[in-house]
């Protein structure tokens, strides 16, 4: 596992798990995440089907690298005008105590979308455990991100496994060659690519431009962290990406549908 802010952030959330645990068994938590009948909506799928740029448009309300992002922030209602204006799917920072994220934010975006025809929506968190996953599950999420530097190989068979047992897609975040050939061995059907340095917390987007040629074809990739401008989609595209994750440049924009078509190259009206 990798140190720094990283690490301090796995410990907390392992310790929350723990306090969950006691008040909710993991067996009784499973019964209930298997249970729900809805099924979860093909992350992969509608990525694929919005064509490249492809866009997962994100839900976060601070970071330890930028600080607060968007004071006040309407959950539901940013939600609907990320989709509106061409988001392929919506990523939502679920971690409170970094991100000041909460599941219900994921529960007031399903709700939200609803009368849209809904969208994918990933549960962006540091996902560590089985009993995250069935929390996911339960609170409606599609696709989890699951972090390579924060877990062991046996931990991200075990977690990818279940994640797709469970209905919903793996998101296999990657930031090195080393990673990536871990990621790799399970076939996934889509690698994030994290273009921000867990260490220095800087972001450049040569992540993506020496890594996307690495993974094996028809592998979907996903460019995330330091995309702000549509210069920033268009180098990652021609680097092999399909799709790009952005949140805070979205965010800290009072007119969020504009940047989303600047970032995809559409004009209004088009």
């Amino acid at each position: 596992m990798i140190g720094g802010v990283l690490a301090a952030i796995a410990r907390d959330r392992l310790c929350v798990v723990e306090q969950r645990r006691r008040v909710l068994p993991e067996r009784e938590l499973r019964q209930l995440a298997e249970a729900r009948a809805e099924r979860a909506l093909d992350f992969v799928a509608s990525l694929k089907a919005a064509g490249a740029p492809a866009l997962v448009a994100e839900i976060k309300r601070r970071s330890p690298s930028a600080g607060p992002l968007r004071p006040n922030l309407d959950v539901g209602r940013v939600c609907l005008q990320y989709v509106l204006a061409g988001a392929a799917a919506i990523s939502i920072l679920t971690e409170p105590n970094y991100f000041g994220g909460d599941y219900a934010d994921l529960r007031v975006a399903k709700r939200a979308l609803g009368p849209v025809g809904g969208a994918p929506l990933l549960l962006k968190d540091f996902v560590l455990t089985t009993y995250q996953l069935y929390e996911a599950r339960l609170v409606g999420a599609d696709a989890v991100l699951l972090i390579a530097a924060c877990l062991s190989d046996a931990q991200l068979s075990e977690l990818y496994s279940l994640t797709l047992e469970l209905g919903m897609c793996p998101l296999v975040e990657v930031h090195s060659e080393e990673e990536l050939s871990r990621a790799v061995e399970l076939s996934p059907a889509i690698v994030g690519i994290n273009n921000r340095d867990l260490v220095t917390m800087q972001t450049s987007l040569s992540t993506t431009f020496q890594l996307a040629p690495l993974v094996p074809p028809g592998t979907l990739i996903l460019s995330e962290s330091g995309i702000r401008t549509r210069q920033d989609v268009e180098a990652v595209l021609s680097a092999g990406a399909h799709a790009v994750l952005v949140g805070e440049s979205i965010l800290r924009e009072g007119d969020v549908a504009t940047k989303i078509r600047q970032l995809l190259g559409k004009e209004r009206g088009d």
